[in-house]
């Protein structure tokens, strides 16, 4: 099993009735991105988007 390390980049993004949510995105991965209410959901929500995008690539044999 190969072992990838990519940056995310996590913004506030809050509602305009002031409800606090964030965002997060993978520069290197375009489309890969994000959100949740809690800082602790986004990074669990950006790591099954990883995931997912890096096991499309595989399966549509862009990476091996």
């Amino acid at each position: 099993m190969k072992t990838y390390v990519f940056k995310v980049v996590i913004e506030e993004d809050p509602f305009e009735d002031g409800r606090m949510a964030y965002f997060a995105s993978v520069p290197a991965l375009p489309g890969c991105h994000t959100w949740a209410y809690t800082k602790e959901e986004l990074l669990r929500n950006i790591q099954e988007a990883v995931q997912v995008y890096i096991e499309s690539l595989i399966a549509h044999g862009e990476i091996g």
